[in-house]
């Protein structure tokens, strides 16, 4: 899996473990996110939590994303399941696998390995989530709607469409965790990459929020990262169109966006848009513009701002 892609995946998990433990059980209680190197081989787990119930009991909880199929999946998962026990006290741990796509013929729960006399002397029960499976509206329903999963949106059954974007930029919004939108531009890149047209479309849609992508701690974190690592292009898989410098650069593209989404609204923007002159009020009109659906929404919005 690229570089930048699978540690967007896997500081998703880190930031919103128990959003994804109660996905599993939810009753369970994340107490402490736990390293997810496994041994002195350097086998990495994805997601790997310490958590207790209502009783005060402990267990382990233990993800894994996969994109791919992998024939070995199920001795893979079991493999990490009695390491991770095993570094922990060997406190039970509960494995789940998120397939990123659809993905032909899967290994499915549970793991069995059989003896040449018949006899099954391994069974392996692990939960399994397949995106690719799920439509957008079951995906909502499913994750509860809670923003933590938003990013995952584009890996749906009907998730690369315009609509499914604007759901997920929409809800991150609304839940005030823009920290989410580069996670969601990078996993929603991945699906895009094929489709020209859609992948300009797609970065057309998240240049308004430019600086909040840029700005991301998560975004931060991942190109110091990748530096480090020697991972320069790295830069190239994430926000590809590179930070606003200017207020005027900043007011073209919103102007464009407007033009774009609503035409008629096209001379409210620019006399609205000439009023401002900080980039951080230019940045708040284009966020809001960017969340509405409507003509009329928008031009509330413009009207707005001109009496500011």
């Amino acid at each position: 899996m690229p570089k930048v892609y699978d540690d967007a995946l896997k500081k998703l998990f880190r930031a919103n473990a128990q959003d994804f433990v109660s996905l599993i059980q939810e009753d369970l209680h994340v107490d402490e996110v736990l390293p997810t190197e496994l041994d002195a081989e350097h086998i990495y787990a994805d997601g790997l939590v310490r958590c207790y119930d209502e009783k005060g009991q402990t267990q382990l909880a233990h993800f894994e994303f996969q994109r791919e199929k992998d024939e070995r999946m199920g001795e893979r998962l079991l493999e990490y399941n009695i390491l991770a026990s095993r570094l922990n006290g060997y406190l039970p741990v509960a494995t789940c696998v998120i397939n990123l796509k659809k993905i032909k013929d899967a290994p499915c729960s549970p793991f069995t390995r059989t003896l040449l006399s018949g006899m099954v002397n391994t069974r392996f029960y692990y939960a399994s989530i397949d995106l690719g499976e799920i439509t957008v509206p079951e995906f909502l329903e499913k994750m509860k709607n809670k923003a933590s999963f938003l990013p995952l949106l584009p890996l749906t059954d009907g998730g690369g469409e315009p609509e499914a974007i604007d759901i997920m930029i929409e809800g991150i919004i609304a839940a005030n965790k823009t920290d989410l939108l580069w996670i969601g531009y990078a996993l929603a890149a991945k699906v895009f990459n094929d489709d020209k047209k859609d992948l300009k479309w797609l970065k057309r849609r998240f240049v308004l929020m430019n600086d909040f992508l840029w700005d991301s701690p998560v975004y931060q974190e991942l190109m110091t990262e990748a530096e480090a690592k020697g991972f320069a292009e790295g830069k190239a898989e994430g926000v590809e169109t590179g930070k606003m410098q200017t207020l005027s650069q900043m007011s073209q593209e919103l102007l464009n966006y407007i033009d774009a989404r609503f035409p008629s609204l096209k001379e409210l923007a620019q006399k609205c848009v000439s009023k401002i002159d900080d980039n951080a009020t230019l940045l708040q009109l284009g966020i809001k513009i960017g969340a509405v659906q409507s003509t009329q929404e928008a031009k509330k919005i413009l009207r707005s701002g001109l009496k500011a």
